[in-house]
């Protein structure tokens, strides 16, 4: 936050609990959809999904609160996710650049299990499509909330995994560039080849009379 005064709207934070650490949204204007309606019903499922088939399909509306993959070479296989019927997958990554074998509030990598708690909200469905080698698969389960209805303005899930084989030397590279209404959860950025450690950028609302500028993100 770079304000000093009191939060306009609702943010995704964590804390610790007794029974481990919980993700909640704090905020005056914006309230999640778990916090709108006493209707909610816990819901959870688990399948094993294979690399060649199509996938698996939740009905909503609901959010799903916990996406977990179990299974021997994870690192081999992509995921895609379509919210409502989408032609186009709304995250589309390999699971090994999308958990980065990281550990934190919203990711859990351990041997031969990822699993993401970033809250991701939709309305008719969700399908979640595994790409990878002949024979690839993982078992799939899933918690989530169902609603009888999403407000309006609830905000999707969106990840894109992108490669390219070289930068451009000392010149800017872009890595993400968006635009549009939302939180910026994050980016993992992986060099596998020469570098010299220096600072990474992100420029948010550039062009704007507020941009801001995060410097030395460490990818």
């Amino acid at each position: 936050r770079q304000t000093s005064g009191p939060e306009r709207s609702g943010r995704l934070v964590s804390r610790k609990t007794p029974a481990g650490l919980r993700l909640e949204y704090v905020g005056v204007e914006s309230e999640p959809p778990a916090r709108q309606s006493s209707e909610k019903q816990d819901v959870a499922g688990r399948q094993t999904v294979r690399a060649e088939g199509d996938g698996m399909v939740i009905s909503g509306p609901a959010v799903l609160k916990r996406v977990a993959f179990e299974g021997q070479d994870l690192d081999a296989l992509q995921l895609a996710i379509f919210w409502d019927s989408e032609a186009t997958p709304s995250v589309q990554a390999p699971l090994r650049y999308f958990f980065g074998g990281f550990t934190n509030a919203a990711l859990e990598s351990r041997p031969d299990q990822l699993t993401t708690r970033f809250p991701m909200p939709f309305r008719k469905q969700a399908r979640l499509v595994l790409r990878g080698p002949a024979g690839g698969q993982a078992d799939v389960s899933y918690c989530l909330e169902k609603w009888p209805q999403l407000p309006d303005d609830v905000l999707y899930f969106h990840a894109r995994y992108g490669e390219d084989k070289s930068t451009t030397g000392y010149l800017p590279y872009v890595a993400l560039q968006t635009a549009g209404s939302g939180h910026f959860v994050g980016i993992n950025l992986f060099d596998t080849g020469h570098n010299h450690g220096g600072g990474d950028t992100a420029l948010i609302d550039p062009g704007t009379e507020s941009p801001r500028v995060l410097h030395g993100v460490c990818g």
